[in-house]
């Protein structure tokens, strides 16, 4: 979106809007090339093909509190005063359901399909829901959720199994035998002292038919914390269900966050601690490694070499599967080094040079990168 778009849209609303979004993937087609979603105090609203006229498409009224899509862009969740309100996006109308006893929502998450939407209430913990329907099939417990444990409930790429997080223990649902989820006990256990987070592929690597997801264990009492990489197989015996493909073991590692590649070839692993012992860096330290779940690599974990020594500010992958993996990572005391690295062998391939940037966005299809300043930087972009 331009400044010129963007300032025409606001010269013919009298609010301002607090968040933007360019909805992308199955909804943009010829026919409908340009749609804008847009979040202010007058509520949420969807604006289309913005070179010809600015007219909202659809509006949903009222101070909502927040608004969760799906990957794909043809799925909304607004949260109004009222409750949640699903929107269908790739539908002609927009149509909407809403979810019955659902205003105290404060996050939302979509299965990879869209079968699936989880919310997570204060009072009421878990609840997941059918996104055709509007039905709620399962309430599970939860008090508080933290940052790093969101979505404590995933699904598979295929939506054939749900995992769900619990205290030292990852509980797997057959979803895919049983229509009623909602009357199920978890068919599979996967058992882990100190388990906080995890993070499932977005695909099946090679198109077979293993499972793969990663998970942080916290370090306590003088014990390193670990991540993992696993595969998850329910063919096999009970005791061979779960194998583990890479581990890593950090001493000073308080977080974790993981990103998967498009074809669920590898995961990068970034760990941080809040606490720079060197005192090189008033932002703590961190570290980035990739896990490969390709058997025949010569390395399962790699400490990827960063161009620029220091702390890790971004990373990102390339979002297309269909060319050789690449991710970008921005490191280093400001200004910062952005670096492209190869997907697989993690060798540096391009320098981008150095300049106040903490940020990597990628475009949906891949072919632009923007590299930009955001949060304490004064906002430049390349």
């Amino acid at each position: 979106i331009t400044n010129t778009d963007y300032t025409a849209i606001r010269a013919q609303h009298t609010h301002r809007y607090t968040t933007a979004t360019l909805l992308s993937s199955v909804i943009i087609t010829m026919s409908n090339p340009n749609r804008i979603l847009l979040r202010g105090k007058e509520g949420t609203e969807l604006i289309q093909n913005i070179h010809e006229s600015t007219e909202s498409q659809f509006k949903i009224p009222g101070p909502n509190m927040f608004y969760e899509r799906s990957n794909d862009g043809s799925k909304l969740a607004v949260q109004t005063p009222e409750g949640m309100r699903l929107v269908d996006l790739a539908s002609s109308d927009n149509a909407a359901i809403e979810l019955e006893d659902s205003k105290g929502v404060q996050n939302a998450h979509f299965s990879p399909l869209n079968g699936y939407i989880l919310t997570w209430e204060r009072n009421a913990g878990l609840k997941i829901w059918c996104v055709k329907t509007g039905k709620c099939l399962k309430q599970l417990n939860l008090k508080m959720i933290k940052k790093m444990s969101w979505p404590n409930v995933q699904w598979t790429a295929d939506e054939k199994y749900m995992f769900h997080l619990v205290t030292n223990e990852v509980q797997v649902y057959d979803i895919a035998a049983s229509a009623e989820i909602y009357a199920e006990t978890p068919q599979f256990k996967f058992r882990s002292e100190g388990i906080s987070s995890f993070q499932l592929a977005p695909a099946l690597f090679n198109n077979d038919e293993l499972y793969h997801f990663t998970s942080f264990n916290e370090g306590k009492k003088g014990k390193p914390a670990k991540t993992f990489a696993h595969s998850f197989d329910p063919k096999m015996p009970a005791a061979r269900q779960f194998q583990c493909v890479a581990s890593k073991s950090f001493f000073n590692a308080e977080e974790c966050t993981f990103q998967w590649s498009p074809s669920a070839h590898a995961a990068l692993v970034l760990t941080h601690t809040s606490v720079d012992t060197s005192g090189d860096s008033y932002y703590g330290s961190t570290s980035l490694y990739l896990f490969s779940m390709d058997p025949a690599a010569s390395e399962s974990a790699i400490t990827v070499p960063l161009a620029k020594e220091g702390p890790v500010s971004d990373v990102a992958w390339s979002p297309d599967a269909s060319k050789p993996p690449c991710f970008v990572v921005i490191s280093g005391k400001m200004p910062a080094q952005g670096c492209l690295h190869h997907g697989v062998s993690c060798d540096p391939l391009f320098l981008f040079g150095e300049a106040h940037r903490n940020t990597v966005s990628w475009s949906p299809h891949g072919r632009f990168l923007c590299l930009a300043g955001f949060g304490n930087l004064a906002g430049g972009m390349d």
